[in-house]
């Protein structure tokens, strides 16, 4: 009786000792270890955190926290760039994959998680950076296009403005001239020359707009509402040889009436009233051959009508 004891006991020890070796659920790199060589692991309800393993670096998530007055235009399926710190100069491509109804308020802020799958077949992602994302919610290809400081520009004081009416072309003076770029441009009387007033060609392929986030470590994302749709009407102004001046002395400003479609923050699509190759005024250059700003302000780091 003493031996079948004995032996029962010991077929006991056996099962107990093959339970102490832990296996791996999944086949995966280990990210983080928690554990060292001859610590005791207890067995209780709160299984013990051992080993992070990652099942497949090639396939990657990002979790943008996205905040409640963007969060309407972001839908699964949607295209998504980012970039990250460490290749600051490379964009990465992803895809929405989930967007969750479950709010996060951080400092009275709400966002949304939304859940992005990132292919990452070079393995240079990895887990834990920070990603700056831009869900793209409208493409538009093979449009015009312009810089939106265009759109802010206003004719300095004694720039030749070509009236809408039959009449001829005036200089802009009085109220709706800007105190801050009250100098005229160029080296004319009164009328701005080519090397005085800056100019933009409008043209090439309109980007998408969307919305730019920064996720970190499921932290809630900075910046506003960087895409949509711009004011549908706006009245930019187009540069043209002043009759009889020739083409490298005499430019006058011409008001044109447009119709904009999306914006990326930084430029907007024209839909009527301009056609690639037209220049446009974005802003003047002063005496000392620093452009100024549409809104008159300089930077303080920089030189008089430095643009910010």
């Amino acid at each position: 009786a003493q031996v079948q004891i004995r032996q029962a006991r010991l077929l006991k020890d056996q099962v107990d000792l093959s339970r102490t070796t832990i296996f791996s659920p999944i086949d995966g790199v280990v990210i983080q270890r928690a554990i060292d060589v001859g610590q005791t692991v207890a067995a209780s309800f709160n299984a013990p955190v051992l080993f992070q393993i990652a099942n497949d670096l090639r396939k990657m998530q990002i979790h943008a926290m996205v905040s409640e007055a963007d969060i309407g235009g972001v839908e699964v399926g949607q295209d998504v760039t980012f970039n990250v710190d460490a290749f600051p100069l490379r964009t990465f491509q992803g895809r929405v994959e989930q967007v969750r109804f479950a709010a996060t308020t951080n400092q009275n802020v709400v966002t949304y998680a939304t859940v992005i799958s990132v292919p990452n077949d070079e393995l240079k992602l990895r887990p834990g950076m920070t990603a700056t994302v831009s869900i793209i919610n409208s493409r538009q290809r093979d449009a015009v296009r312009i810089p939106n400081t265009a759109l802010r520009f206003r004719p300095p004081e004694g720039a030749l403005v070509k009236s809408n009416t039959p009449s001829a072309s005036v200089a802009v003076q009085g109220a709706a001239v800007d105190p801050a770029a009250s100098t005229p441009a160029g080296g004319g009387e009164g009328t701005p020359g080519r090397e005085g007033m800056r100019r933009r060609s409008s043209g090439g392929e309109g980007g998408g707009g969307g919305f730019g986030r920064r996720e970190g470590g499921g932290g809630p994302g900075g910046g506003g509402r960087s895409g949509g749709m711009a004011s549908s009407r706006r009245t930019i102004y187009k540069l043209e040889p002043v009759e009889g001046s020739g083409s490298d002395k005499g430019f006058q400003l011409v008001p044109v009436e447009v119709r904009l479609g999306i914006t990326d923050g930084t430029f907007t699509e024209v839909k009527e009233g301009l056609k690639e190759g037209d220049e446009i005024a974005i802003g003047v250059v002063g005496a000392t051959g620093a452009p100024t700003a549409p809104g008159g302000q300089q930077n303080p780091f920089g030189g008089p009508g430095m643009r910010r």
